[in-house]
């Protein structure tokens, strides 16, 4: 008798964080040669990326429904997949603020964000190959451990830009402006972390 073959669910969670490790090295390479002229064109190819993302989960819950049996709690499935297509999502949300506000000049720190954000993404993307084999990795709460610091990092850098922001010479509205995309910044990394403790959850849960 045929049998379906069944959906590999910790396949798709990696599917669906390459998008954002591609968001991310994206945004660096947007922000390593900034130019306010082409923001439209970068935000259009970036909204690619995260559109495919959204495809990609929508595809992964339609298939869900379809299932008897999953391989963990069918709410855990669809809240993890929610959580890494909201990190790509908030990678855009970077670039969106940055062509809102019509951002001419970049301030200090925004490269050394971008490169936290990366290295979250990758550190997710190790995290979620492992999770298949959570019960038997010996990796997976170290790249945990990662994530929670890098994220402490993010936090760190997010206070420091913050008061170099308003010790500096800016007008009011450049603050204004520049007060609301480092937010983004260090969402995104809140966003990383909170992937890392859904996975931690789950491990637990199924332990």
């Amino acid at each position: 008798m045929f049998r379906k073959k069944r959906n590999n669910y910790f396949e798709m969670f990696v599917d669906l964080i390459e998008y954002s490790c591609k968001a991310a090295e994206y945004l660096i390479e947007i922000l390593s040669d900034y130019d306010s002229d082409k923001t439209k064109e970068h935000l259009i190819e970036m909204h690619k990326i995260e559109h495919e993302a959204d495809m990609k989960k929508h595809e992964m819950v339609n298939e869900l429904v379809k299932e008897f049996i999953t391989p963990i709690d069918v709410e855990d499935i669809i809240n993890l997949a929610q959580e890494i297509d909201s990190v790509t999502d908030n990678i855009e949300d970077i670039l969106i603020k940055m062509y809102m506000y019509s951002v001419e000049d970049l301030r200090p720190g925004v490269l050394e964000f971008c490169d936290i954000i990366k290295k979250l993404c990758y550190t997710l993307k190790d995290t979620l190959i492992e999770f298949q084999n959570f019960s038997k990795s010996k990796k997976i709460k170290d790249y945990i451990i990662v994530v929670n610091d890098l994220e402490e990092e993010g936090d760190s850098l997010y206070i420091r830009l913050m008061r170099d922001l308003f010790q500096s010479d800016a007008s009011a509205e450049q603050k204004v402006i520049w007060r609301s995309i480092y937010r983004n910044f260090e969402a995104c990394c809140d966003k990383a972390e909170d992937v890392a403790n859904i996975v931690e959850t789950i491990m637990m849960k199924n332990s």
